[in-house]
């Protein structure tokens, strides 16, 4: 049987969200405080946000702290600089949301650069002495602080290595070059072990009493984070490695026909669950 390789199994994704946060030294101000308080300068900062309580913005924020856990719940860590490892197995997925979001961050952006002059304005009243004109770029200035870009590309393969240099350190180069690639596969690969382990951690802890004896407050997003992981699991298994897929079918098996409500009524449920986790906890961590 041939087995998977990680070149025709995935992809790199790279996601770079820009965004105005309306936060900004004021050094003016901070003198003034240093003074005030006989405090040296470098022992004071001022910061003032130049758009507060301005909910469209806030909005944009948002928006882009939401995409990016989605992205990071969804894909397989690759590289330090925040490239991702998409399997092509839910690639056009991935891609059809990522054209949504893209389209409704621009949607969020132009509403908060649409009224610009008018939420200007109204920071005049919501900063007073602390407010300068000055500090604040142009609509089309503000626009091109936002940016929702994307791009995919192919995992690099060892033997598509060129590069015209002196033999002997292009061999030197190849060597680190597939190590790397390897170190990075690896990663990538105990990522989605490293989640189930988390997530079954999590729960066995949920299971145990408090220190005084009664049980903890369990809520259905326990449940229901630990299933939705069994389900995502399944896309991120990219070589169809049998042990993951058995952990992963090991935990959805015990949870899939527990309701949350017997789970806080049900002593013996909650030391049955603690079992079966605490059984799962030791062949994760023999995977690890």
């Amino acid at each position: 049987m041939k087995h998977k390789s990680i070149s025709s199994s995935a992809m790199l994704l790279d996601l770079n969200i820009s965004v105005y946060t309306g936060r900004k030294q004021d050094k003016a101000t901070a003198n003034e405080v240093s003074v005030a308080k006989g405090a040296r300068a470098s022992a004071t900062s001022v910061q003032k946000n130049l758009f507060a309580e301005d909910t469209d913005l806030e909005a944009i924020n948002s928006f882009a702290g939401v995409s990016r856990t989605w992205l990071y719940n969804v894909t397989l860590p690759w590289s330090d600089s925040g490239t991702r490892l998409v399997p092509t197995k839910v690639f056009m997925d991935i891609s059809h949301e990522l054209t949504q979001r893209e389209q409704q961050f621009n949607a969020l952006v132009d509403t908060f650069v649409n009224n610009f002059s008018t939420k200007v304005a109204a920071q005049a009243f919501k900063l007073g002495k602390l407010f300068d004109a000055k500090e604040y770029p142009s609509a089309g200035d503000m626009h091109r602080k936002f940016g929702f870009r994307y791009h995919f590309t192919p995992v690099p393969e060892s033997g598509d290595f060129r590069v015209d240099i002196p033999a002997e350190a292009a061999v030197q180069l190849k060597e680190k070059f597939e190590a790397s690639v390897k170190s990075r596969v690896q990663d990538a690969m105990n990522a989605p072990w490293e989640r189930l382990y988390q997530e079954v951690v999590h729960i066995r802890a949920k299971m145990l009493p408090k220190e005084d004896g009664k049980p903890q407050k369990l809520y259905a997003s326990m449940l229901e984070n630990a299933l939705g992981l069994c389900t995502t699991l399944q896309s991120l298994n990219v070589l169809d490695d049998p042990d993951l897929e058995a952990a992963r079918r090991a935990l959805e098996i015990s949870l899939v026909d527990v309701d949350i409500k017997s789970l806080r009524d049900s002593p013996e449920m909650r030391d049955s669950i603690k079992t079966k986790m605490d059984d799962l906890t030791d062949k994760f961590s023999l995977a690890l």
